[in-house]
């Protein structure tokens, strides 16, 4: 009898510590927050939540949901600036917050797989260099997870617009180059003093085209200065 029960604990002490393969796979993040969402009370707070991101958001990007451990994404979540926001958010929550938003409104119907998002807060360059870092620092991902689409002042954009986004200058290169414009006849000043003072990211879209233009002029033949 003893050495039946000692058989039978050899085998349940082998089998506690037979860890099933699955199990050892690392976590992904592949869902959008807990069951707690999925309550009145949460969906109540996730909206509240995706409102207020969104009120003090310049930009909003998604990239791919899957394929991504929660190790990563809690490291991309402190590769990018403070203020700026990185969640699985659940479609149908994001569409009652953009509803009728003209800033953000126009993704509505982009809304329809699992999407990572970016609310950007003030530092766009800041947000951008560090989703940079964190791909240069898991490799893999690079193929996997590009820009999909994203919204800047009420324009949807998609992967490459994105990635002409993440290209432009940041505070310190946009004020060189408003210094510059300052050297630059009148009509082109007026055209960066347009762009509304308190939205950043519009002045930066502009000296962007301006710097473009100045590229050209500066590959044309100088003229020669008029007599006197």
């Amino acid at each position: 009898m003893k050495s039946i029960c000692l058989v039978s604990l050899l085998f349940a002490g082998a089998a506690a510590f037979q860890m099933p393969l699955s199990s050892r796979q690392p976590k992904t993040a592949l869902k959008a927050g807990s069951a707690y969402v999925s309550t009145r009370t949460g969906k109540e707070e996730r909206l509240t939540e995706y409102k207020g991101w969104l009120e003090n958001a310049e930009m909003i990007f998604a990239i791919p949901a899957q394929g991504m451990t929660v190790k990563q994404v809690s490291q991309l979540r402190k590769a990018v600036p403070e203020d700026t926001k990185v969640r699985v958010a659940k479609n149908t929550i994001l569409k009652r917050a953009i509803e009728g938003d003209s800033r953000w409104s126009v993704v509505g119907d982009s809304l329809f797989e699992s999407n990572m998002w970016f609310f950007v807060g003030n530092d766009l360059k800041g947000t951008f260099d560090g989703y940079e870092t964190f791909l240069k620092e898991n490799k893999p991902l690079r193929e996997t997870h590009n820009f999909k689409f994203g919204v800047l002042d009420g324009e949807l954009l998609d992967t490459a617009g994105v990635e002409k986004i993440s290209k432009l200058p940041g505070k310190l290169e946009l004020y060189t180059k408003l210094a510059f414009a300052l050297k630059q006849p009148s009509t082109r000043l007026a055209k960066t003093l347009k762009a509304a003072p308190t939205k950043l990211t519009r002045a930066i879209k502009l000296s962007f085209e301006e710097g473009k233009e100045g590229d050209e002029e500066a590959a044309a033949p100088a003229e020669e200065p008029a007599a006197e």
